[in-house]
């Protein structure tokens, strides 16, 4: 016996096959959200009255819900035709709903016709109804009603059963007796007596299996795939402004600076975030046209087209040093990125299959396939012609002995930074920078 869904049965043919749940209804919910979408009829929605707070429906939903509604009862028409062509010999098709009458019992003759007429189709809730409403107008001497029977053989015969008969249906165990009432003491973790010493290796055997630690059980705590900042939080390491939030670490990973959280404002006007403000400096410096002067005066003017153009508000373009940005862009640095020949990676995308020990020392991997993927995205990576570059901008504001100690942790996650440039071009970088951008410093790592 095989058991699957009709979906997996497209293509197949078995000699008998047995439809269960035909009774069931359709799920219809896509045709009752507040936004539906149809590909020739659009949009509709739901109106909204914000005075007496309720929602009603608008022409445009019922018409937009109407078409959903078909489409999906149309598909469920579709998948009924699947399952009833893939019988060679016999099909038993079963669902529970009202008892039916057949044709000569109610006083309706059948109505023999090629196709259902479209307001059964279209109100049908369920593959039972189709069924039924096809018997119901066949000719008489095919169908075996239950306690009416025509004269010769029959093509389809239905069955009914009264719920009060199911009750009191029985079926035979599969189990013997003495295996029956064994497995209900398992079950109940009663006393089976003495042991047999035929036992004593069986008994061993599962002991062992419920009581050995599983030998890969630090690798149940890796993810499959985690940010390259993630690894960095997870080395104890401060968490950088500008970083976008990963996942917490876990609780042996607690961080060795505290976390300190400020009273709400509840509205009152402040100053942007820091981590505001680095994700828009990132923003601006993936955005700016390398080609151009890139001093203060043409940064000022190429982020006034930015902001018309949508890209950035006034105040988020208000938040961003541009005194900062321009002295990177002349830095030296910044001015071998800028040459015409150079080549710019900008925002770019890795992912690096790496040693599952990097986010616990403990996962040792226990085969070739117990990998770690990184994910992250490189803010600059350049090729002046002599290898490539990275470059890590940060906005954290550090200066003096702070900063070359901030450089130190953000090495690990700059050499993750390496790792993928050299995977993915098959070169190690010749060299990795931070550029921290508050105190005017370019620290190579």
């Amino acid at each position: 016996v095989r058991i699957m869904t009709i979906h997996a049965s497209k293509g197949l043919e078995f000699r008998a096959v047995v439809l269960a749940e035909a009774g069931k209804k359709f799920n219809l919910q896509d045709a009752q959200q507040a936004l539906l979408v149809d590909r020739k009829l659009g949009v509709g929605l739901e109106g909204v009255d914000l005075v007496r707070h309720f929602q009603y429906p608008t022409l445009p939903h019922r018409l937009v819900g109407d078409a959903v509604q078909r489409e999906s009862i149309a598909e469920e028409l579709r998948v009924l035709y699947v399952a009833l062509t893939r019988a060679k010999e016999r099909l038993v098709v079963v669902g529970t709903g009202k008892l039916i009458e057949s044709p000569a019992a109610a006083d309706a003759p059948p109505q023999p016709s090629c196709v259902l007429p479209l307001p059964i189709r279209l109100n049908a809730r369920n593959s039972m109804t189709w069924v039924l409403a096809a018997l119901q107008s066949m000719p008489a001497s095919l169908v075996n009603w239950a306690g009416i029977s025509p004269e010769g053989p029959t093509l389809f015969s239905v069955t009914q059963y009264e719920l009060g008969d199911m009750r009191d249906w029985a079926f035979e165990s599969p189990q013997s007796a003495s295996a029956a009432k064994q497995a209900r003491e398992f079950a109940t973790l009663a006393h089976t007596g003495q042991i047999s010493p035929a036992h004593v290796p069986l008994i061993a055997t599962i002991e062992r299996r419920l009581c050995t630690p599983y030998a890969a059980e630090a690798l149940c705590h890796v993810p499959a795939v985690v940010a390259a900042s993630e690894l960095k939080r997870r080395w104890n390491l401060m968490e950088e402004a500008d970083d976008p939030v990963g996942a917490m670490p876990g609780p042996t990973a607690a961080s060795k600076y505290p976390r300190t959280f400020r009273m709400p404002t509840f509205g009152a006007a402040t100053a942007p975030e820091s981590t505001h403000v680095g994700t828009w400096t990132h923003e601006l410096l993936q955005r700016v046209d390398l080609a151009q002067a890139c001093d203060k005066g043409n940064l000022e003017s190429q982020l006034a087209g930015m902001v018309a153009a949508g890209q950035f508000t006034a105040d988020q373009a208000a938040a961003i040093d541009l005194d900062a940005c321009a002295w990177l862009y002349a830095a030296e640095l910044g001015v071998r990125l800028r040459k015409p020949a150079t080549r710019v990676l900008r925002e770019w995308p890795f992912v690096l299959a790496t040693d599952p020990r990097r986010y616990h020392v403990d996962a040792a991997a226990k085969d070739a396939g117990d990998l770690l993927l990184v994910r992250g995205i490189v803010d600059c990576l350049f090729d002046d012609g002599s290898g490539w570059e990275v470059l890590d901008y940060k906005t954290d504001r550090v200066f003096g002995d702070a900063l070359s100690e901030r450089a130190r942790e953000y090495a690990g996650q700059v050499q993750i930074y390496a790792q993928a440039v050299e995977a993915a071009f098959g070169v190690r970088p010749k060299a990795t920078w931070l550029a921290f951008m508050a105190p005017r410093e370019i620290v190579r790592v």
